[in-house]
Protein backbone atom coordinates (compact mmCIF):
# COMPACT_ATOMS: atom_id res chain seq x y z
CA UNK A 1 0.00 0.00 0.00
CA UNK A 2 1.37 3.74 -0.97
CA UNK A 3 0.41 7.19 -0.46
CA UNK A 4 1.48 10.42 -2.34
CA UNK A 5 1.26 13.68 -1.44
CA UNK A 6 2.57 17.10 -2.22
CA UNK A 7 4.75 19.02 0.08
CA UNK A 8 6.25 22.40 -0.25
CA UNK A 9 9.50 23.62 0.74
CA UNK A 10 11.88 27.15 0.96
CA UNK A 11 15.05 26.38 -0.88
CA UNK A 12 17.73 29.39 -0.85
CA UNK A 13 14.18 31.53 -0.20
CA UNK A 14 12.38 30.30 -2.81
CA UNK A 15 9.56 27.61 -2.93
CA UNK A 16 10.33 23.68 -3.94
CA UNK A 17 7.63 21.40 -4.66
CA UNK A 18 8.33 17.66 -3.65
CA UNK A 19 6.41 14.88 -4.53
CA UNK A 20 6.68 12.56 -1.32
CA UNK A 21 5.23 9.11 -1.28
CA UNK A 22 4.99 6.70 1.67
CA UNK A 23 5.06 3.13 0.86
CA UNK A 24 4.11 0.29 3.15
CA UNK A 25 5.77 -3.39 1.76
CA UNK A 26 4.20 -7.20 2.59
CA UNK A 27 6.64 -7.75 5.05
CA UNK A 28 5.33 -4.74 7.01
CA UNK A 29 8.36 -2.37 6.19
CA UNK A 30 7.83 1.26 5.41
CA UNK A 31 10.07 2.88 2.49
CA UNK A 32 9.59 7.19 1.79
CA UNK A 33 10.60 8.17 -1.56
CA UNK A 34 10.40 11.86 -2.86
CA UNK A 35 10.75 13.47 -6.37
CA UNK A 36 10.77 16.52 -7.16
CA UNK A 37 8.47 18.66 -9.15
CA UNK A 38 10.46 22.01 -9.71
CA UNK A 39 9.53 25.61 -8.69
CA UNK A 40 5.90 26.05 -10.69
CA UNK A 41 2.94 26.18 -8.11
CA UNK A 42 0.62 25.93 -11.08
CA UNK A 43 2.39 22.80 -11.56
CA UNK A 44 2.43 21.12 -8.25
CA UNK A 45 -1.36 22.12 -7.61
CA UNK A 46 -1.87 20.37 -10.89
CA UNK A 47 -0.31 17.27 -9.70
CA UNK A 48 -2.07 17.32 -6.30
CA UNK A 49 -5.39 17.49 -8.27
CA UNK A 50 -4.63 15.07 -10.32
CA UNK A 51 -3.58 12.57 -7.18
CA UNK A 52 -6.23 13.53 -5.64
CA UNK A 53 -8.70 12.38 -8.68
CA UNK A 54 -6.67 8.93 -8.79
CA UNK A 55 -7.13 8.39 -5.20
CA UNK A 56 -11.29 8.75 -5.42
CA UNK A 57 -11.30 6.52 -8.48
CA UNK A 58 -8.87 3.70 -7.03
CA UNK A 59 -6.49 3.02 -9.83
CA UNK A 60 -4.51 0.22 -9.62
CA UNK A 61 -0.51 0.66 -7.50
CA UNK A 62 -1.92 4.96 -7.91
CA UNK A 63 0.01 5.61 -4.61
CA UNK A 64 3.23 6.49 -6.46
CA UNK A 65 1.67 7.85 -9.73
CA UNK A 66 -0.73 10.51 -11.59
CA UNK A 67 -3.78 9.49 -13.05
CA UNK A 68 -2.53 9.94 -17.07
CA UNK A 69 -3.35 7.98 -20.01
CA UNK A 70 -1.38 6.43 -22.11
CA UNK A 71 -2.28 8.34 -25.12
CA UNK A 72 -1.61 11.90 -23.36
CA UNK A 73 1.87 10.43 -23.16
CA UNK A 74 2.02 9.47 -26.83
CA UNK A 75 1.11 13.20 -27.51
CA UNK A 76 3.38 14.62 -24.90
CA UNK A 77 6.32 13.44 -26.97
CA UNK A 78 7.05 16.76 -28.54
CA UNK A 79 7.62 18.00 -25.47
CA UNK A 80 9.29 15.46 -23.51
CA UNK A 81 11.90 15.66 -26.62
CA UNK A 82 11.76 18.74 -26.76
CA UNK A 83 15.72 19.43 -26.68
CA UNK A 84 15.95 16.33 -29.15
CA UNK A 85 16.31 16.54 -33.25
CA UNK A 86 13.31 15.71 -34.95
CA UNK A 87 14.85 12.76 -36.24
CA UNK A 88 15.09 11.50 -32.74
CA UNK A 89 11.83 12.62 -31.85
CA UNK A 90 10.39 10.89 -35.38
CA UNK A 91 11.83 7.53 -34.12
CA UNK A 92 10.29 7.38 -30.63
CA UNK A 93 7.60 8.54 -31.68
CA UNK A 94 7.35 5.37 -34.71
CA UNK A 95 8.10 2.85 -31.53
CA UNK A 96 5.18 4.04 -29.10
CA UNK A 97 2.91 3.67 -31.95
CA UNK A 98 4.24 0.19 -33.03
CA UNK A 99 4.09 -0.48 -29.26
CA UNK A 100 0.28 0.31 -29.72
CA UNK A 101 -0.17 -1.56 -32.48
CA UNK A 102 1.54 -4.87 -31.68
CA UNK A 103 0.87 -5.01 -27.51
CA UNK A 104 -2.37 -2.45 -27.39
CA UNK A 105 -1.60 -1.75 -23.69
CA UNK A 106 -4.13 -0.16 -21.55
CA UNK A 107 -5.98 2.96 -21.13
CA UNK A 108 -4.11 4.19 -18.23
CA UNK A 109 -0.30 4.03 -17.31
CA UNK A 110 -0.40 2.81 -14.13
CA UNK A 111 -1.64 -0.24 -15.80
CA UNK A 112 1.01 -0.91 -17.88
CA UNK A 113 3.33 -3.64 -16.35
CA UNK A 114 6.64 -4.81 -17.45
CA UNK A 115 4.72 -8.06 -18.93
CA UNK A 116 3.77 -5.79 -21.67
CA UNK A 117 7.22 -4.43 -22.72
CA UNK A 118 8.25 -8.41 -22.60
CA UNK A 119 5.68 -9.25 -24.98
CA UNK A 120 6.03 -6.00 -27.28
CA UNK A 121 9.90 -7.07 -27.07
CA UNK A 122 9.00 -10.76 -28.56
CA UNK A 123 7.28 -9.12 -31.27
CA UNK A 124 10.22 -7.25 -32.16
CA UNK A 125 12.42 -10.28 -32.07
CA UNK A 126 10.67 -12.42 -34.72
CA UNK A 127 11.01 -9.36 -36.73
CA UNK A 128 14.17 -7.19 -36.76
CA UNK A 129 17.37 -7.90 -36.03
CA UNK A 130 18.77 -7.67 -31.93
CA UNK A 131 19.89 -4.46 -32.61
CA UNK A 132 16.71 -2.51 -33.65
CA UNK A 133 14.64 -4.64 -31.18
CA UNK A 134 17.47 -3.14 -28.65
CA UNK A 135 16.47 0.44 -30.22
CA UNK A 136 13.38 0.39 -29.72
CA UNK A 137 14.06 -0.85 -26.03
CA UNK A 138 15.83 2.34 -25.45
CA UNK A 139 13.04 4.56 -26.99
CA UNK A 140 10.48 2.80 -24.67
CA UNK A 141 13.03 3.25 -21.73
CA UNK A 142 13.37 6.98 -22.47
CA UNK A 143 9.72 7.74 -22.65
CA UNK A 144 8.60 5.66 -19.85
CA UNK A 145 11.98 7.57 -17.80
CA UNK A 146 10.75 10.89 -18.78
CA UNK A 147 7.09 9.61 -17.25
CA UNK A 148 8.60 8.72 -14.03
CA UNK A 149 10.48 12.12 -13.63
CA UNK A 150 7.34 14.20 -14.29
CA UNK A 151 5.30 12.03 -11.88
CA UNK A 152 2.75 9.82 -14.04
CA UNK A 153 4.65 7.13 -13.39
CA UNK A 154 5.94 5.04 -9.73
CA UNK A 155 8.54 3.36 -11.85
CA UNK A 156 10.12 2.85 -15.43
CA UNK A 157 8.46 -0.82 -16.55
CA UNK A 158 11.28 -1.08 -18.99
CA UNK A 159 14.33 -0.68 -16.71
CA UNK A 160 13.61 -4.65 -15.20
CA UNK A 161 13.10 -6.00 -19.15
CA UNK A 162 16.30 -7.68 -20.40
CA UNK A 163 18.03 -6.20 -23.85
CA UNK A 164 19.13 -8.47 -26.53
CA UNK A 165 22.44 -9.69 -26.47
CA UNK A 166 24.17 -8.55 -29.32
CA UNK A 167 27.73 -9.94 -29.12
CA UNK A 168 30.26 -8.56 -31.87
CA UNK A 169 32.47 -11.47 -33.19
CA UNK A 170 35.97 -11.65 -32.69
CA UNK A 171 37.68 -10.63 -35.60
CA UNK A 172 39.61 -13.13 -37.38
CA UNK A 173 43.00 -13.24 -39.24
CA UNK A 174 43.66 -13.36 -42.63
CA UNK A 175 46.59 -15.56 -44.17
CA UNK A 176 48.42 -14.34 -47.12
CA UNK A 177 46.72 -17.02 -49.57
CA UNK A 178 43.55 -15.50 -48.64
CA UNK A 179 44.61 -11.98 -49.06
CA UNK A 180 45.60 -13.28 -53.27
CA UNK A 181 42.18 -15.03 -53.57
CA UNK A 182 40.39 -11.45 -51.98
CA UNK A 183 42.47 -9.19 -54.57
CA UNK A 184 42.30 -11.42 -57.67
CA UNK A 185 38.59 -10.97 -56.88
CA UNK A 186 38.39 -7.50 -57.15
CA UNK A 187 36.97 -6.09 -60.32
CA UNK A 188 37.81 -2.40 -59.43
CA UNK A 189 41.13 -1.10 -59.26
CA UNK A 190 40.12 1.19 -56.54
CA UNK A 191 38.90 -2.01 -54.29
CA UNK A 192 42.11 -3.48 -54.81
CA UNK A 193 44.11 -0.22 -53.79
CA UNK A 194 42.14 0.27 -50.44
CA UNK A 195 41.49 -3.29 -49.08
CA UNK A 196 45.78 -2.96 -50.19
CA UNK A 197 46.33 -0.12 -48.03
CA UNK A 198 44.43 -1.17 -45.05
CA UNK A 199 46.36 -4.66 -45.73
CA UNK A 200 49.36 -2.96 -45.73
CA UNK A 201 49.18 0.05 -42.95
CA UNK A 202 46.73 -1.57 -40.37
CA UNK A 203 44.12 0.95 -40.90
CA UNK A 204 40.64 1.49 -39.57
CA UNK A 205 37.86 1.46 -42.50
CA UNK A 206 36.79 4.79 -41.33
CA UNK A 207 40.14 6.23 -41.53
CA UNK A 208 40.62 5.46 -44.87
CA UNK A 209 37.82 6.17 -46.01
CA UNK A 210 37.93 9.74 -45.54
CA UNK A 211 41.65 10.52 -46.38
CA UNK A 212 42.37 13.18 -48.84
CA UNK A 213 45.10 13.43 -50.81
CA UNK A 214 46.98 16.46 -48.99
CA UNK A 215 47.45 13.34 -46.37
CA UNK A 216 49.89 11.67 -48.91
CA UNK A 217 53.33 12.59 -49.13
CA UNK A 218 54.17 11.24 -52.65
CA UNK A 219 58.14 11.39 -51.45
CA UNK A 220 58.07 9.71 -48.52
CA UNK A 221 55.25 7.33 -49.66
CA UNK A 222 53.84 8.84 -46.21
CA UNK A 223 50.04 8.85 -45.32
CA UNK A 224 49.26 10.95 -42.07
CA UNK A 225 46.24 9.41 -40.34
CA UNK A 226 44.04 12.05 -38.25
CA UNK A 227 40.50 11.76 -36.71
CA UNK A 228 41.43 8.55 -35.02
CA UNK A 229 39.79 7.22 -31.83
CA UNK A 230 42.71 8.00 -29.53
CA UNK A 231 43.07 11.40 -30.63
CA UNK A 232 46.79 11.01 -31.57
CA UNK A 233 47.62 11.37 -35.23
CA UNK A 234 50.04 8.58 -36.69
CA UNK A 235 51.36 7.62 -39.80
CA UNK A 236 51.60 4.84 -41.94
CA UNK A 237 53.63 4.14 -45.25
CA UNK A 238 53.12 2.36 -48.18
CA UNK A 239 55.31 -0.47 -49.74
CA UNK A 240 56.66 -0.43 -53.47
CA UNK A 241 53.94 -2.33 -54.99
CA UNK A 242 50.92 -0.57 -53.17
CA UNK A 243 52.56 2.83 -53.82
CA UNK A 244 52.30 1.71 -57.79
CA UNK A 245 48.90 1.54 -57.64
CA UNK A 246 48.23 4.51 -55.75
CA UNK A 247 50.15 6.26 -58.50
CA UNK A 248 48.19 4.92 -60.79
CA UNK A 249 44.62 5.50 -58.96
CA UNK A 250 45.78 8.97 -59.13
CA UNK A 251 46.76 9.38 -62.68
CA UNK A 252 43.11 7.93 -63.31
CA UNK A 253 41.32 10.80 -61.84
CA UNK A 254 43.26 13.32 -63.35
CA UNK A 255 46.48 13.81 -61.10
CA UNK A 256 44.49 15.70 -58.12
CA UNK A 257 46.22 17.26 -55.16
CA UNK A 258 43.46 18.27 -53.27
CA UNK A 259 40.13 16.09 -52.38
CA UNK A 260 39.58 12.75 -51.51
CA UNK A 261 41.21 10.05 -52.52
CA UNK A 262 38.16 7.68 -52.61
CA UNK A 263 35.42 9.86 -53.91
CA UNK A 264 32.66 10.41 -53.53
CA UNK A 265 32.64 10.42 -49.76
CA UNK A 266 29.59 8.66 -48.14
CA UNK A 267 27.50 9.82 -45.20
CA UNK A 268 28.76 6.74 -43.76
CA UNK A 269 31.73 5.33 -45.15
CA UNK A 270 32.23 2.62 -43.01
CA UNK A 271 29.43 0.92 -44.11
CA UNK A 272 29.79 1.69 -47.82
CA UNK A 273 33.52 -0.24 -47.86
CA UNK A 274 31.83 -3.14 -46.06
CA UNK A 275 29.53 -3.73 -47.89
CA UNK A 276 31.47 -3.68 -51.09
CA UNK A 277 34.03 -6.13 -48.89
CA UNK A 278 31.64 -8.46 -48.18
CA UNK A 279 30.61 -8.40 -51.69
CA UNK A 280 34.22 -9.37 -52.91
CA UNK A 281 34.31 -11.73 -49.81
CA UNK A 282 31.08 -13.65 -51.18
CA UNK A 283 33.04 -13.89 -55.00
CA UNK A 284 36.21 -15.34 -53.48
CA UNK A 285 34.19 -18.25 -51.17
CA UNK A 286 35.11 -15.93 -47.85
CA UNK A 287 32.40 -15.32 -46.40
CA UNK A 288 33.89 -15.83 -43.04
CA UNK A 289 35.38 -12.60 -43.34
CA UNK A 290 34.78 -8.70 -42.91
CA UNK A 291 36.64 -5.57 -43.08
CA UNK A 292 37.50 -5.32 -39.57
CA UNK A 293 39.58 -8.60 -40.26
CA UNK A 294 41.86 -6.92 -42.47
CA UNK A 295 43.04 -4.66 -39.16
CA UNK A 296 43.10 -7.25 -37.35
CA UNK A 297 45.55 -9.63 -39.65
CA UNK A 298 48.29 -6.90 -39.62
CA UNK A 299 49.85 -7.98 -36.09
CA UNK A 300 49.93 -11.34 -36.70
CA UNK A 301 51.24 -11.42 -40.32
CA UNK A 302 53.83 -9.43 -39.01
CA UNK A 303 54.75 -12.04 -36.70
CA UNK A 304 55.08 -14.32 -39.34
CA UNK A 305 57.32 -12.51 -41.03
CA UNK A 306 59.95 -12.19 -38.07
CA UNK A 307 58.96 -8.65 -37.50
CA UNK A 308 58.37 -7.30 -33.87
CA UNK A 309 54.91 -7.05 -32.54
CA UNK A 310 55.78 -3.71 -31.10
CA UNK A 311 56.62 -2.36 -34.03
CA UNK A 312 52.88 -3.13 -35.50
CA UNK A 313 51.33 -2.30 -32.11
CA UNK A 314 52.46 1.39 -32.32
CA UNK A 315 51.91 1.44 -35.68
CA UNK A 316 48.44 0.64 -35.50
CA UNK A 317 47.93 3.72 -32.56
CA UNK A 318 47.33 1.25 -29.74
CA UNK A 319 48.10 2.20 -26.29
CA UNK A 320 51.08 -0.21 -25.10
CA UNK A 321 50.23 -2.12 -21.28
CA UNK A 322 50.45 0.04 -18.39
CA UNK A 323 50.73 3.15 -20.42
CA UNK A 324 47.72 5.68 -20.02
CA UNK A 325 45.45 6.37 -22.82
CA UNK A 326 46.66 9.72 -23.32
CA UNK A 327 50.35 8.55 -22.87
CA UNK A 328 52.14 6.67 -25.96
CA UNK A 329 55.20 5.84 -26.16
CA UNK A 330 57.13 7.67 -29.46
CA UNK A 331 56.50 5.85 -32.54
CA UNK A 332 60.16 5.30 -34.53
CA UNK A 333 58.87 5.97 -38.52
CA UNK A 334 62.02 3.76 -39.85
CA UNK A 335 60.35 0.92 -37.98
CA UNK A 336 57.21 1.20 -39.20
CA UNK A 337 58.06 1.63 -42.45
CA UNK A 338 60.23 -1.58 -42.85
CA UNK A 339 57.51 -3.57 -41.08
CA UNK A 340 54.77 -1.82 -43.66
CA UNK A 341 57.30 -2.51 -46.77
CA UNK A 342 57.50 -6.18 -45.73
CA UNK A 343 54.07 -6.78 -45.32
CA UNK A 344 53.51 -5.56 -48.72
CA UNK A 345 56.20 -7.71 -50.44
CA UNK A 346 54.70 -11.05 -49.21
CA UNK A 347 51.57 -9.86 -50.29
CA UNK A 348 52.53 -9.00 -53.43
CA UNK A 349 54.37 -12.49 -53.92
CA UNK A 350 51.31 -14.28 -52.39
CA UNK A 351 48.68 -12.37 -55.01
CA UNK A 352 51.37 -13.33 -58.09
CA UNK A 353 52.26 -17.42 -56.82
CA UNK A 354 47.68 -17.37 -56.73
CA UNK A 355 47.33 -15.25 -59.85
CA UNK A 356 49.91 -18.03 -61.65
CA UNK A 357 47.99 -20.68 -60.04
CA UNK A 358 44.82 -20.18 -61.41
CA UNK A 359 45.95 -19.30 -64.70
CA UNK A 360 47.35 -22.63 -64.55
CA UNK A 361 43.96 -23.98 -63.60
CA UNK A 362 42.48 -22.31 -66.75
CA UNK A 363 44.66 -23.81 -68.97
CA UNK A 364 43.14 -27.39 -70.44
CA UNK A 365 46.06 -29.99 -70.36
CA UNK A 366 46.22 -31.72 -73.97
CA UNK A 367 44.41 -35.26 -74.90
CA UNK A 368 46.60 -37.57 -74.18
CA UNK A 369 45.67 -40.88 -76.42
CA UNK A 370 45.53 -44.59 -75.08
CA UNK A 371 47.39 -47.76 -77.05
CA UNK A 372 44.21 -48.79 -78.09
CA UNK A 373 43.20 -46.47 -80.68
CA UNK A 374 43.24 -47.18 -84.05
CA UNK A 375 45.28 -46.36 -86.30
CA UNK A 376 45.21 -45.50 -89.74
CA UNK A 377 45.49 -48.24 -92.77
CA UNK A 378 44.06 -49.90 -95.65
CA UNK A 379 40.20 -49.73 -95.38
CA UNK A 380 38.58 -53.53 -95.60
CA UNK A 381 36.53 -52.25 -97.59
CA UNK A 382 36.78 -54.19 -101.70
CA UNK A 383 37.16 -52.41 -104.07
CA UNK A 384 34.32 -51.28 -106.41
CA UNK A 385 33.86 -53.11 -109.94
Amino acid sequence: MSTCWVIKRMKKGRPLYVLRARIVRLDGTVKVMERSLGRDGNYARKVKRQLEKADRESFWGVGMMVSKTTRDLFHEIPVLFAGRSENHRRSVRRTFEMFFDGVEPPEYLVNITPAHIDRFKMILTSRVSPMTVNKYLRNLRAVFGRAVKRGYLARNPVSIIEFVSVQDPAPKEISFAEFARFFLACEAPEDVLFFRVLAVTGMRVGELAVRKWEDFDLERRRLTITGTKTGKARVGFLGKHSFHLMLGHRRAMGCPRRGPIFPPLAKQPCEKWSRRCATICACADLDRYRAKDFRASYLPRGLELGKRFDVGDFGLGHKPHGIGARHYNRIDPSLVRDYNEALDEALENAYRTEKVKSCDDLVTPPAQYGHKTRLAGKSKRPASA
